[in-house]
This record gives structure tokens, sequence and C-alpha cells, in this order.
């Protein structure tokens, strides 16, 4: 460690217990609620591929965490999945020093792009990431709202990584990439509590948090798509398991979701996050 430089030390000899703790320290009074419970961490850790040889603690000279960064690999890609300082380290200028570390690191392991996702709000941390030279691909929305719940008898549950082998088997070739968090890669991992449903040509992924239902990922095959199905699987999914209200996280591209979204009554969430990258 340096004065222009924390110690950045491998997440890999820490205990999910202890990263747990870290995270919800380091999130503690951000836009959104967060606790993390190690149960928690190790699905996010399996699912958005996080390389905890590549993922940092940061600390001080005499050993105390002020900082957890996650960083999540695939291919020559990789992501900031999270990044979190600590109140008590925070407006001292660590992020940037933190991350420009990481990134270093990055460029070392021969990763060619960092992709990262950052609230709208967070004026702070989009500021950070414009100086480091990231730049902005394009707006992230969520959606929610409460729909009306349809019985469809059609209705069926499959295993929960059901939705990433349908998007690498049917998507088409020239689409767009998705952000990391809907991807196939990460649909094929998830396990309980995630859970799938498919109706027809349509398929989703949801899990249950309180009385809503997040909407994770939904799907359906190119050909047989503007019938319907969509609409009637997530219908059928809210008569099946009857929250009062769906949530699409903010983590979908807007000219993807905004048309559907909007014909099946859900809203813009007051969040937003915007995608960014830096080449390496």
């Amino acid at each position: 460690m340096t004065p222009d430089r924390p110690a950045l030390v491998s997440t890999s000899g820490f205990t999910l217990v202890e990263l747990a703790a870290l995270f919800t320290r380091g999130f503690a009074g951000y836009l959104v609620p967060v606790h993390v419970s190690p149960e928690a961490l190790a699905t996010r850790i399996r699912v958005e591929h996080v390389d905890l040889e590549a993922s940092r603690v940061v600390v001080d000279a005499q050993g105390a965490a002020l900082a957890l960064a996650l960083i999540a690999r695939r291919g020559r890609e990789c992501r900031l999945a999270a990044f979190g300082i600590v109140e008590a380290a925070r407006g001292q200028g660590l992020g940037t020093r933190a991350m420009t570390g990481l990134i270093e690191e990055a460029r070392t392991r021969g990763d060619r792009r960092m992709l990262l996702e950052v609230f709208e709000a967070n004026r702070a941390g989009v500021a950070l990431y414009e100086r480091l030279g990231f730049v902005t691909q394009r707006p992230l929305i969520g959606w929610e709202g409460a729909l009306p719940p349809v019985e469809d008898p059609a209705l069926r549950e499959v295993e929960p990584g059901a939705l990433g082998h349908a998007i690498a088997r049917h998507r088409e070739p020239d689409a767009p990439p998705l952000p990391w968090q809907v991807r196939a890669e990460g649909f094929v991992g998830m396990t309980a509590p995630y859970r799938a449903f498919a109706l027809d040509d349509a398929i989703a992924t949801v899990v249950t948090r309180g009385p809503a239902l997040h909407l994770s990922g939904l799907f359906t095959r190119p050909g047989a798509r503007r019938r319907g199905q969509a609409a009637r699987l997530v219908r059928a999914i809210v008569a099946h398991l009857g929250p009062d209200r769906v949530i699409v996280p903010p983590i979908v591209p807007e000219e993807i979701a905004r048309d559907w979204c909007a014909a099946v009554g859900l809203v813009p969430s007051a969040l937003a996050q915007r995608e960014m990258a830096l080449a390496l």
C-alpha cells in the first residue's frame, strides 16, 4: 500500500459471512436499503459469475476493511458487480484510488472491457466513473405495478435455469448484446429461491421478496411474439403466487421493455440506472 494507492486484498481469503457483512456496511445509507445475507451473496456470486480471486477488499494500514469491490468475469469482459465504501471512509478519494487499482488489475489480467451499472441519482458515482473514462452505453429502466391475476391451466413450472437455455437457443444472432444481469449465462445458473414458469412459447424467471414478485427475466420465442403469450404468462404467475405487485428491476434496456411493460399496465419505477463501459 502507498499513500496514493490503498491495499487491495483478494476476497478469496474471507468467509461469505464476513463479505456479506462488509457488503451491507459498504452500502449503508445508499439510495435503496441494502442488507445482504451470506445466502443471498452466494446466489449473486454464482449467477453473476463473480470471481472471488479477482474481487477485492480494500484495507487500511492496520488491515481494517474500508470497501468491497466485487468483480464478475466472463471471457475477456469483466464487470464491477458492486462497489461499496464504509461510511467512515467516504469522501476521502478512496473510490478513485481503489478504482484505479481495479482497472489496472483488469488490464493486467488481459480483460478487454469493464462494465458497470450505476443509479442515475447517484451523481457522485456517475461523476467518478466518468472521470475514470467510463462511457454511458444506455439507460436501464425498472418497472412496477399491480397486475390482474388471470389463472391459466397451461401454466407450468420448469427448472430454474430454463430461461437461460431458451435465450441461448432462440435469441436472434443479430440482436444487440444484453446487459450482464439478463444474459443467458446468468439465468442458466439460477437455483432456488428463483423459480421459472412457462406458458406456450413464453418463459419467465421470478423471485418473491416480501409481498412483491420480482420479474427477473422474460423471453418469448421470436416466431411467437405479439400474440400476448408473455402477458398471459405473467398474469398466470400472479394468480398462482398471489403477490400484491410486480417489480421489474432496473437492469433492462428501455427499448426492450418499454412497450410491453406499458401495455400490461406497469409504470417506470423511481430509480433508473445507466450501463457504463470502459475499453481496456
